[in-house]
């Protein structure tokens, strides 16, 4: 079903997870270099879900507190022997679910379910994730079978810093595989320009960055690095956080919109 990718542990590369159909455990495969190793189970994410049909998944840090969340669309395809659900409604339909990251690498299911203060009950299909708003939260399109899409606005209490980018190159189109480094307050943070992930979905092509909450005293700026597709590194230098930055390749060197 979908497939999702992330650099969940800051170590430089990137993470698989797989979603997968009613009582089959999803898979979160972690990036050892040379191989990936299964670490489903010591995640949290291996029971989850298990009892539902996966489609459209995500890993976005909706609250900005530098761990990364997940957000799984679901909806079955086949009817269950007794599904509880009246005839006037849809049988297949299934609630989606949120699941928040914790700094143990673990994620537990968010309250309220599915991150909404009414659960959505849909037959669920897609997930896209992009900043719909212009206010630094990544919101959420949910497209359902035979119904309406759900548009779905963050507004996460509370919510830490933040850091949007968007990485075009000469001609001003966005720079599809680009990917960028972000260090704040001794932590790294790498994203990558590849929105065709989820399932039958395509995302805001920008990078968002959830930086965490700052203390008395952080600093207000984070320093930014760009790996452009053919492999050229690039310092950006140092850069507001708070806001969107548009990153500009043109010939051989780079400029960023600065406030």
């Amino acid at each position: 079903m979908g497939v999702a990718t992330a650099d969940l542990d800051d170590d430089g590369d990137f993470e698989v997870f797989v979603v997968h159909l009613e009582r089959q455990a999803d898979a979160l495969w972690r990036n050892e270099g040379a191989f990936f190793r299964d670490m489903t189970g010591i995640s949290g994410l291996g029971s989850a879900s298990r009892r539902f049909t996966r489609f459209g998944v995500g890993f976005v840090d909706f609250d900005h507190d530098g761990h990364q969340d997940l957000y799984v669309a679901n909806g079955r395809v086949t009817l269950p022997a007794s599904s509880g659900v009246p005839i006037a409604e849809d049988p297949f339909a299934e609630p989606n679910l949120l699941l928040a990251g914790a700094p143990d690498g673990r994620f537990h299911l968010a309250e309220p379910a599915g991150g909404t203060e009414i659960p959505l009950v849909a037959t669920s299909r897609a997930a896209a994730f992009g900043d719909l708003d212009g206010d630094g939260g990544v919101d959420i399109v949910v497209v359902n079978r035979d119904g309406r899409a759900h548009v779905l606005r963050n507004l996460s209490a509370d919510r830490g810093h933040w850091l949007l980018l968007e990485l075009v190159n000469w001609p001003g189109r966005t720079h599809l595989g680009a990917q960028a480094t972000v260090h704040w307050r001794g932590r790294t943070f790498r994203r990558r320009s590849a929105p065709t992930s989820s399932y039958q979905s395509s995302h805001d092509p920008r990078l968002h960055f959830g930086l965490g909450v700052g203390s008395p005293g952080a600093p207000d700026r984070a320093t930014v690095e760009v790996r452009w597709p053919d492999g050229t590194v690039e310092n950006i230098g140092s850069l507001a956080i708070d806001r969107l930055h548009v990153v500009r390749r043109e010939g051989h060197s780079s400029t960023a919109d600065r406030p």
